[in-house]
């Protein structure tokens, strides 16, 4: 005999605005398997495949936006990284004077900095307040001539990795 136990179900178009508990309504990822790499100075660059879009079913809803970058540098310097809703950021500080983001890497502060690869991740809930479709991406700056690459190290192309973006809708 088959037995199904559930504490809710919650239905696919998710709960009614002012319950108690939210739901996930959809799922959308975008994985980058392919290098990336940039030697733009001192201005906000997009990260060519680091973005995806999602169309919400309610405008009470949330986004769920969850981001892993795998990076390094060729050179001591720093990196800033910032995530967009289409021509806005979020997920953003804004205690520095000029390049705010989610997340830095700061290459001077270690002398291998070529052979290793530091994560950077974030995960922001935002109210986008729209049911049309909505694109999330990621820019990165950097202060320094060197080249910054994303999924493999900087001394060489032996190391492979992956990075991705994750967007979750929330019932609100």
């Amino acid at each position: 005999m088959s037995q199904l136990k559930v504490n809710s179900i919650v239905p696919s178009g998710g709960l009614p605005a002012g319950s108690d508990g939210g739901g996930i309504i959809q799922c959308v990822q975008t994985v980058k398997t392919d290098a990336f790499s940039t030697t733009a100075n001192s201005t906000w660059t997009d990260i060519t495949g680091m973005s995806a879009s999602i169309t919400p079913q309610s405008s009470s809803n949330k986004i769920l936006v969850h981001v892993k970058l795998e990076v390094s540098d060729s050179s001591a310097e720093i990196q800033v990284y910032r995530l967009l809703r289409g021509g806005s950021v979020i997920s953003a500080s804004t205690a520095g004077s000029s390049e705010n983001g989610f997340a830095m890497i700061d290459t001077d502060a270690y002398t291998s900095g070529i052979r290793s690869t530091d994560a950077c991740i974030t995960c922001f809930l935002d109210a986008p307040s729209t049911t049309s479709s909505t694109t999330y991406k990621v820019q990165v700056w950097k202060n320094a001539a060197g080249t910054m690459w994303l999924n493999r190290r900087s001394l060489n192309a032996g190391v492979g990795l992956v990075s991705m973006i994750t967007l979750m809708e929330v019932s609100g």
